[in-house]
């Protein structure tokens, strides 16, 4: 207000302004009680209104939380140093203003308003990057559903069309349209309510429309109703690469909540066991925790639903989610309630080394195949690294979707590309003349001595002046094809000894007679025409294809297992776990392991001489005495069957064995004829580059020179062709390889222990064994581990000999060039000059690709591509795993050889060695005491 009264001076205004820090300016006086408590309050205020000096980087770190603290204590500081200035700073301030000296205490307040004014600087610079920081994040909050959606289109018009929602909502995964019928009704459903009939005619859906779908909750009723049917069509489908994929891919929504807060957690990235580590343990603990924690854990009820695939019909597969307890009572518990009872028994019971193999080979197999399964469950997780590129996936080059179905291929013959080139315009041709003219006439000029020189040169082949000229073989006889094929005058030329003269000027022969036109020669030879095709013509050709090879087979088929392929593999798996008593039968023992008994026992005249705690009893008078005619043995035999009752243990390993090998067996024959497919497809798509090849095969030709493009888009769908079962194969090598080598390690020492050692061993223990069953399973698992490779490495040759395919057609555009420029039409054939150099420049950098793509491709094992060190090593552990079954065998009919040389081996146990020295020592001390008190009688 103008009206009220304004101090004359600093001074008078120090005097009026009131004391509003009272507890810095008026501090309490020291007999105060409570001085203490005014301190530390006065210290507390001091440090809640401090701003750290942290940088902008550490600030980024802070969480929302953390922030907004902060962000309190800088508006506390300003608010303090706005109102907090004290009285004798105000005098100290007029005093220097009206001419006072400044002393030691005006430039220590100098100093101190100095740090105010810096404390307040740095607080609001804190406040300035922490509101940018809030706005960034709540932008980034804000738009986290538009950026999500916005990224499905693959250009700027922010529309999305039916391949790149399939592809987003497929992850990138191939199902092979077996849910084609789910998605289009999900399609369809989100084309209502658009509003605009051109768009809905032409099947694209905006971005503000699908994002319009999400917000209101739509979209969760359109994929809750997606998902039940894709899981019905994966599980009709059985147990297969693409109909797991489906059902994973169903599972879990694309634009579900948690899909909009970025990465979940480290494991999806760093590619982490931790998927790995917990299908193990719910496959380990299903029939325990998937009644009690289904409830709770997704994880869990995910894993119990999938046990549906394990039903061997469709009818049962495809019910509702209830019958996945079916499943589980039916097929997995009682499976695991007999491995969890052999286990436990074989680890209370005193059974002996003869039963042992029986219960530790079904336990391992299926520890190692629960592992498999369980890594090939967590392969199917769809928010993995290897997942995340299948939103953005874009191709460097040409249109983007994979495949093309809308663009045609070039692909022409290699042999018009030839005539092409080899073409000459008729302005520089020589006139043609009749045969027998040209002949005679060139017979009249020509000496005798060139005549002969001509001949000679002919059948050498180093002529100048023959047909060839100096020309290679093939194009010579690309010319004599130019000229006969399609005719209209049939001549027929004797191939006189001078019959080819020189060639003419610019390249031109006399005798030449070439078409006018190469349409001509291309329209009236059938050959030389191919029908156009797309890329996903030549896709769905090599599908078809792959599938008729494939099923040709018997056993790589990838059909369902037929009934008489199941009873094979049951016989085998039930002949191969009967073979541990087999051996045992052979060796004497019973069914079981038990052996048969051997009692010492001492002639009735000798008995008074050898103590009753040594435990021998009194030989029968009908026995004959085989250690020095005062002991014998008493042999016990057994029976096939005794003991059974008291080792149901063995009995119940048996089972689980069966049960075991058997699925073994149907998982290894599948996982096999995948391979097999995998290595037909890579076969029939390398024939495609070759037009006889590609006709044999039943296949469309790609010329890779004119459509090297196409050609690497076909070979980037052909890597993705059932990824996941690739990594299904790639799994059962890594685990099989492991246990087979582990089995042949453990095995291989403890047959140098028998084979060394059997002397000591026939002392210490009665009936050593060797470990024949675990060793010959060993050898059946190395069938489907040498075949699954074979098909491995095959596929790695494949697609190796991609580059020398693409070597040599570089090589040939090459030749190509040479041709026109050494005829010196560069003029006249320009564009096929710059157009081949293109080609070649581009299958250089393809070249360099495949390469590149080849490192990391299917088939890997331990890390290294499959190749033949690989094969070497695989065979060489075959070959071991059988030798030491045949050792093992060897050692058996050994040890039986010597226990029948040896009537009393049977009984020689380090027991029965210690038994015997003490009746010996004690019938001498015996004796030694009788003749001692006869002397003296």
């Amino acid at each position: 207000d103008e009206d009220e009264s304004v101090p004359s001076s600093s001074r008078e205004a120090a005097r009026e302004a009131p004391a509003l820090d009272g507890e810095e300016n008026d501090p309490a006086p020291r007999g105060n009680r409570f001085w203490l408590f005014d301190r530390a309050r006065t210290f507390a205020d001091a440090r809640a209104r401090r701003v750290p000096a942290w940088d902008r980087a550490k600030i980024e770190r802070k969480s929302a939380k953390k922030l907004k603290e902060l962000r309190a204590r800088c508006v506390r500081c300003l608010e303090y140093q706005e109102r907090a200035m004290p009285r004798e700073r105000l005098e100290a301030m007029a005093d220097v203003e009206f001419g006072g000296e400044l002393d030691a205490g005006v430039e220590a307040l100098a100093r101190e308003l100095a740090l105010g004014d810096s404390e307040k600087r740095r607080a609001y610079e804190t406040m300035k990057v922490i509101d940018e920081i809030f706005t960034r994040r709540r932008r980034h909050e804000e738009t986290k559903y538009t950026r999500l959606i916005e990224a499905i289109p693959r250009d700027a018009t922010r529309l999305i069309d039916e391949y790149n929602m399939r592809r987003f909502i497929h992850r990138g995964i191939d199902v092979e349209r077996l849910d084609e019928e789910a998605f289009q009704t999900l399609f369809n459903r989100c084309l209502q309510g658009l509003g605009n009939e051109s768009l809905t005619l032409e099947r694209m859906i905006p971005v503000d429309h699908l994002l319009r779908l999400v917000r209101r909750g739509t979209w969760e009723t359109l994929w809750r109703e997606y998902a039940d049917a894709a899981m019905k069509k994966s599980l009709a489908a059985g147990c297969s690469g693409i109909s797991v994929a489906l059902y994973a891919i169903a599972d879990t929504d694309p634009l579900g909540p948690e899909r909009f807060g970025g990465l979940q957690d480290s494991s999806a990235l760093l590619d982490g066991p931790k998927e790995y580590l917990k299908f193990l343990f719910q496959l380990l603990t299903l029939p325990a925790t998937a009644p009690i924690f289904g409830l709770f854990s997704r994880s869990v009820r995910r894993t119990l639903h999938m046990s549906r695939f394990m039903f061997t019909t469709s009818a049962w597969r495809t019910r509702e989610a209830s019958a996945s307890f079916v499943a589980l009572a039916v097929y997995y518990t009682p499976y695991w309630v007999i491995g969890l009872i052999t286990i436990v028994w074989y680890f209370t019971s005193n059974s002996t080394d003869a039963v042992a193999a029986d219960g530790v080979v079904p336990a391992a197999i299926a520890f190692t195949m629960t592992s498999f399964v369980a890594m090939s469950l967590a392969s199917t997780d769809v928010q993995s690294y290897s997942k995340m590129s299948a939103v953005t996936l874009y191709f460097p080059g040409g249109k983007t979707e994979l495949p093309d179905g809308d663009s045609k291929l070039v692909q022409e013959h290699p042999t018009v590309d030839t005539l092409r080139v080899r073409g000459v315009r008729v302005a520089v041709r020589a006139p043609i003349e009749s045969s027998a003219k040209s002949i005679s006439a060139r017979q009249e000029t020509v000496p005798m001595h060139e005549e002969n020189v001509s001949s000679e040169h002919k059948h050498s082949g180093r002529g100048k002046s023959g047909k060839t000229g100096g020309m290679p073989r093939w194009m010579a006889e690309m010319e004599d094809f130019a000229e006969n094929i399609d005719s209209k005058e049939v001549q027929v030329q004797r191939r006189a000894k001078n019959a080819h003269a020189g060639m003419g000027k610019n390249g031109a022969r006399g005798d030449m007679h070439l078409k006018d036109n190469i349409e001509e020669i291309v329209a009236t030879n059938k050959l030389l025409q191919l029908r156009t095709v797309t890329e996903k013509d030549v896709l769905l050709a090599l599908h078809e294809r792959t599938n008729a090879e494939s099923w040709r087979t018997y056993w790589l088929s990838t059909k369902k297992s037929t009934w008489l392929q199941q009873g094979i593999m049951l016989i085998l798996a039930t002949t191969i776990s009967l073979l541990p008593f087999f051996i045992r039968g052979a060796l004497g023992y019973s069914a079981f392991g038990e052996a048969k008994t051997t009692v010492l026992c001492v002639a009735p005249t000798a008995a008074a001489t050898v103590p009753e705690y040594l435990g021998f009893t009194t030989c029968p008078a009908t026995l004959p005495l085989t250690i020095d005619g005062w002991m014998g043995v008493i042999t016990t035999g057994v029976s096939l069957m005794q003991r059974a009752s008291a080792h149901y243990g063995v009995i119940l390993a048996f089972v689980w064995s069966i049960l075991t090998l058997f699925v073994t067996f149907n998982i290894s024959r599948w996982l096999c004829s995948c391979a097999y497919h995998d290595t037909l497809h890579w076969l029939l798509f390398q024939s495609t580059t070759d037009p006889s090849l590609a006709l044999a095969s039943d296949l469309p030709f790609v010329n890779l020179c004119q459509s090297w493009l196409p050609w690497i888009r076909i070979r980037m769908v052909v890597e993705d062709h059932r990824e996941l079962e690739q990594y299904w194969c790639q799994y059962y090598l890594t685990h099989m390889i492991v246990l087979v080598a582990g089995t042949v390690v453990v095995s291989l020492l403890k047959v140098i222990r028998l084979y060394l050692f059997y002397d000591i061993r026939s002392v210490i223990e009665v009936s050593p064994s060797a470990p024949i069953y675990p060793l010959f399973v060993a050898t059946v698992l190395m069938v489907p581990i040498i075949t699954m490779a074979s098909a491995a490495a095959k596929t790695r040759d494949i697609q190796e000999h991609d580059v020398v395919i693409l070597q040599e057609a570089r090589w040939k555009l090459f030749l190509d060039n040479s041709t026109i420029l050494n005829a010196g039409m560069e003029n006249d054939k320009a564009d096929i000059l710059s157009k081949n150099k293109r080609s070649i420049e581009a299958l250089k950098e393809l070249e360099r690709i495949v390469e590149r793509r080849n490192v990391d491709a299917w088939p890997c094992l331990f890390g290294v591509r499959v190749g033949a060190a690989q094969m070497t090593l695989l065979y060489a552990l075959a070959f071991a795993t059988f030798a030491l079954t045949c050792a093992a065998i060897a050692i058996e009919v050994f040890v039986r050889t010597r226990a029948g040389a040896s009537a009393d081996s049977t009984s020689s146990s380090l027991r029965n060695v210690l038994r015997v020295g003490f009746a010996y020592l004690s019938a001498g001390v015996f004796q030694l005491k009788v003749d001692h008190v006869g002397a003296s009688g």
